[in-house]
């Protein structure tokens, strides 16, 4: 292992407890845990999507969405003018002179073009108006260098605006500019709640932070708050600073007892490149200490940073909770409101932030706001909102990043109130939290018992990196591969009835399909093959059977529920020609639209080593017989006391032992939307009907050839007999149906540059 690290883990205070955390740290068994959280132990929740430049009209319409379900939204404002930098700071910022002349133009304009931008929000998201907001913040920046008369003209608008009639006012400022009179301006104005940053309550730390206040003038801030009449006062403070030590973060903990402070965040120093993905403001700069290289021997070890974590712990235990991680309140106070309407698992609303550097979000895709204020302001003068970037949450990734947000609220996660938002889906359901939740349980990181997952105290403390490493295919903690990939290719199947009773026959709708109906476009990425069912349950029936690239693809045209997005919406408006032969298609029978019968299913595991090629299914040559593919689609059924977790993890560990016969190939899949979710099917690509005929000439009637390969391949036969004993097999009794391709959808010359 990694000597400085160890040795960083080694620097403790010899008159403080060894960390509980130091045993599992210094295990070679987590070293990646330990090389983690020696660059960043804490204060970065990141909860990244997963579809990249997620198109801006989908993302309006599922704030849109998203916003009219939600009870509440949480509606925050950034105010990024700062009289001075601290050394720790990366976030935007304008640094200014508040009692300068120049001064006041910027906060003028500061909050002209706030109340642009939420107005260019209203007329993107009209649902916006209405919705009931939980809490409103003002963060910033230094919030509380506005002049009272642009934060009474920034109040009034938003007041009108939205709907802030069930709403907490909080407020965010600075020990030295939040005055007695600046508080009863809050007040007055409807605030009930502020915060500031105190950082240390040491002096010679607060300076070398570069901070131009004292701990005294603190103390007198929090005075002068509760003469006016906030009984909610939250602080900041920060540990793992250079020359801090542990007795510094004792005598803190003693002052907020002493103080009894209703709220404490007690957040661990971060400097790495997590802070450009953390949810809040987005980070612009290097702080100066890392513009500067402060001096690492100056910043307490790992080992200093633990004993501080858990003296915080320790001394704040009898009055207060931690909820979520790094967020203390006294237990005669509620907890910080924004947060639990973000993070906890009964709600995860929407969040809406106007001003420099926000990011906002609901379920389904977030956005983050340009950084640069010069950028800022052109893109608004523009008449467009300054978001930057924006990403959208496939299936999975929704699940997973509810998840982890309820992991950090430190509270027991219940797979009931889990299946409430997803639509019956557990948690163990999702390969990556089912394959987190075995390593954490084997770490002793976390509990799994009746259906609630607990962190250990081992956990709370590492909660951080739980979160930022352990739900992605690109962990940190070097896991074994699993058998799903969110880039793997989505397999959808929709069952298509004729219309029999106009007299349209089998033969006359394949003739149509296969002339023009096959020129009806797919969605870049997709493609689709019309089936007839050649024996089995659905002999003579139709299916459309989609290939999609990826969940990402697919989740660019398609919602969870299965409507269109609004970029399928477009996709069809260009394309009015095919609306026509789609029309036609319609008279002869069903299309894969709503409210046809469907499922969407994900990959658990297939045979690479298949000597069927991923060419087309079907194909028309002149001249020459069509090549035609036959899709075996089999229904499985977990045996009663095998658990979906362990059939998935046999799959799997064993999947790899399967040998097809030639000219076969075998495809585990998992329902993941529609009318079987969380159902099995295999399905076997088989390149022609005589490579079937070779095999199975009849249903569940093998041939001597079938025989001889059985014999040739002991593994692939004993692992089937394995699989038995967890789930039916292919074959009958199991309902089953053996379809013939018939047409296959051409490629779109319209989808090239898509």
């Amino acid at each position: 292992m990694n000597d400085i690290l160890l040795d960083s883990l080694n620097d403790l205070d010899p008159r403080y407890p060894v960390p509980q955390v130091y045993d599992f740290l210094a295990s070679p068994d987590n070293r990646d845990i330990l090389e983690y959280v020696s660059r960043d132990p804490f204060g970065c929740h990141v909860f990244p999507g997963d579809i990249k430049d997620y198109p801006l009209e989908a993302y309006f319409q599922d704030m849109a969405h998203d916003i009219a379900q939600a009870k509440q939204i949480h509606l925050w404002v950034s105010i990024p003018t700062c009289r001075y930098r601290c050394h720790f700071c990366q976030f935007p910022t304008i640094i200014l002179n508040p009692q300068s002349a120049p001064s006041q133009a910027v906060f003028r304009q500061l909050v002209d073009y706030n109340i642009k931008e939420a107005t260019l929000w209203l007329d993107k998201v009209p649902t916006l108006a209405g919705a009931e907001v939980g809490e409103f913040n003002i963060f910033g920046g230094t919030p509380s260098l506005l002049p009272a008369a642009e934060l009474q003209r920034l109040m009034a608008f938003y007041r009108q605006h939205f709907n802030l009639s069930a709403a907490t006012l909080r407020f965010e400022g600075e020990p030295a500019t939040l005055t007695k009179s600046y508080l009863e301006l809050l007040k007055a104005l409807g605030f009930s709640k502020i915060s500031f940053g105190v950082q240390s309550f040491n002096n010679d730390i607060i300076a070398a932070c570069g901070r131009r206040h004292t701990a005294e003038t603190c103390e007198q801030t929090i005075a002068n708050a509760r003469e006016v009449g906030f009984d909610w006062i939250s602080i900041d403070l920060i540990y793992g600073l250079p020359g801090q030590s542990v007795d510094d973060v004792k005598y803190d903990m003693e002052k907020c007892r002493e103080l009894a402070i209703s709220h404490v965040v007690c957040t661990k120093l971060h400097l790495a490149e997590f802070m450009k993905q953390r949810t809040g403001v987005s980070g612009q700069r290097q702080s100066l200490w890392q513009k500067k290289g402060a001096n690492s021997q100056a910043f307490p070890g790992l080992g200093k940073q633990y004993q501080m974590r858990e003296l915080i712990e320790r001394y704040l235990a009898a009055d207060y909770r931690e909820h979520p991680t790094m967020y203390f309140h006294r237990n005669t106070q509620p907890a910080e409101k924004w947060k639990g309407l973000i993070t906890d698992l009964d709600k995860q609303y929407p969040e809406v932030a106007i001003g420099l550097g926000g990011s906002s979000k609901c379920s389904l895709a977030e956005a983050i706001n340009i950084t640069d204020y010069r950028r800022y302001k052109a893109v608004l003068d523009e008449g467009q909102l300054p978001i930057d970037s924006s990403q959208g949450f496939s299936p999975l990734q929704r699940e997973v990043n509810a998840f982890k947000m309820a992991l950090s609220t430190l509270r027991p996660v219940c797979n009931h109130e889990f299946r409430k938002r997803f639509d019956g889906r557990s948690f163990f359901s999702n390969p990556f939290i089912s394959r987190a939740l075995k390593t954490l349980t084997s770490k002793t990181l976390l509990t799994v018992s009746d259906d609630v997952v607990t962190l250990t105290p081992n956990g709370v403390t590492l909660v951080e990196a739980i979160i930022n490493t352990q739900f992605s295919s690109g962990d940190i903690w070097k896991l074994p591969v699993t058998n799903t990939d969110v880039s793997a290719p989505v397999f959808s199947l929709y069952y298509i009835a004729i219309d029999t009773e106009a007299g349209v026959t089998n033969a006359q709708f394949e003739a149509f399909v296969r002339e023009k109906g096959c020129k009806i476009p797919c969605y870049p990425g997709w493609r689709w093959t019309l089936l007839r069912g050649l024996r089995g349950e659905r002999t003579g029936q139709f299916m459309m059977l989609y290939e999609i690239e990826s969940a990402e693809c697919r989740d660019r045209y398609q919602r969870a529920d299965g409507n269109l997005t609004p970029l399928a919406h477009q996709f069809w408006r260009d394309r009015p020609q095919a609306q026509e032969l789609l029309r036609e298609w319609q008279r002869l029978g069903t299309f894969s639209a709503l409210p046809t019968l469907y499922t969407d299913y994900h990959l658990l595991a297939e045979n690479k080593k298949s000597t069927v090629t991923d060419g087309p299914r079907y194909r028309e040559r002149p001249g020459e017989e069509a090549e035609a593919r036959v899709i075996g689609i089999h229904n499985l059924a977990l045996r009663p006391d095998v658990d979906a977790q362990a059939f998935e993890t046999f799959i799997a560990e064993n999947h790899h032992r399967i040998e097809d016969y030639p000219d076969w190939k075998f495809r585990l899949l998992k329902g993941e939307r529609g009318n079987r979710l969380d159902q099995y099917v295999v399905m076997m690509e088989i390149a022609s009907l005589a490579a079937l005929d070779q095999f199975y000439p009849q249903p569940d009637i093998a041939t001597d050839e079938a025989a001889i390969f059985a014999q040739a391949h002991r593994d692939t036969k004993q692992m089937y007999e394995e699989w038995k004993q967890l789930a039916s097999f292919s074959g009958s009794p199991q309902i089953y149906t053996d379809y013939l391709a018939v047409a296959e959808s051409q490629p779109d010359e319209d989808n090239r540059g898509d």
